[in-house]
């Protein structure tokens, strides 16, 4: 029996890989987010989630009826200040007060056309286009129609679908020591016999809140696949840590669970 208790306890100190597993999304590098160009509310959504869309294509409408009478008011109110400004001229060289108000007239044109530029330039805002070729990136279109958006709101990505990353949210209970460039194996849940390789490119100091309400680190991987998969499958990531004695590998979560219930 003495014999049995060494073996078991040897056996804990064997040398095992640590891994975790965490969720993981594949997303894309290098993409062109498009923002809101200004305050209002979107119309009409042209392109759909993981549609290629070349530069120059039309993405997405603001509402613009009042940019429309905006600029047109803008139009007519220069039309009157140049028409003024004419009318003034033509009389400047028999009346001493006309040729006095044209400077004043001429500064009140300038600012009627600044106001018309500005109104054009709002209307032009109100359609969104590619900057760039590749996919639309975003979730639902039906989430952005008839809802008010502020200036600089991001509403979709555009990616090359050849330039992929993986993100993983590794939550705070699952925390390991890992190397700069970390093994990980990523399984699709749309295909998840497959194993994708993947090593680490960046970790996270600071733990965020995840929509799942957790505290997670993030963590961004380069694939060593070619092509990788396609962005915006999800699944689950296997990141692999240092070597450790097999008894801290299995008392590993329940120690830090012990730790962060007494506060240590």
């Amino acid at each position: 029996q003495v014999l049995l208790v060494m073996l078991a306890l040897s056996c804990l100190l064997i040398p095992v890989r640590q891994s975790v597993l965490a969720p993981a999304e594949v997303v894309p590098l290098g993409g062109r987010v498009v923002a809101a160009p200004l305050d209002g509310v979107v119309a009409e959504f042209l392109v759909k989630p993981n549609q290629a869309v070349k530069t120059g294509d039309l993405l997405l409408r603001f509402e613009n009826t009042t940019l429309k009478a905006q600029a047109d008011v803008a139009e007519r109110a220069l039309g009157v200040a140049e028409a003024e400004l004419k009318a003034n001229s033509q009389r400047s060289f028999a009346d001493a007060e006309s040729s006095s108000r044209i400077d004043l007239l001429a500064a009140r044109v300038e600012q009627k056309r600044a106001e018309r530029d500005y109104a054009r330039e709002l209307l032009k805002r109100s359609e969104v286009r590619a900057e760039r070729d590749g996919i639309a990136v975003f979730a639902d279109a039906q989430r952005w129609l008839g809802k008010p958006v502020q200036t600089g709101e991001r509403l979709l990505e555009i990616a090359d679908p050849s330039q992929a990353e993986l993100r993983i949210e590794l939550a705070v209970g699952d925390a390991i020591a890992l190397q700069p460039d970390a093994e990980i194996a990523l399984f699709l849940d749309s295909d998840p016999l497959q194993r994708h390789a993947a090593r680490l490119e960046r970790a996270a100091y600071e733990a965020q809140p995840t929509p799942g309400g957790q505290l997670a680190y993030r963590l961004d991987a380069s694939f060593l696949d070619s092509p990788p998969p396609r962005i915006g499958l999800r699944g689950t990531a296997k990141v692999f840590g240092d070597r450790a004695p097999l008894a801290l590998y299995l008392l590993r979560r329940p120690l830090a669970g012990l730790r962060q219930s007494v506060g240590l």
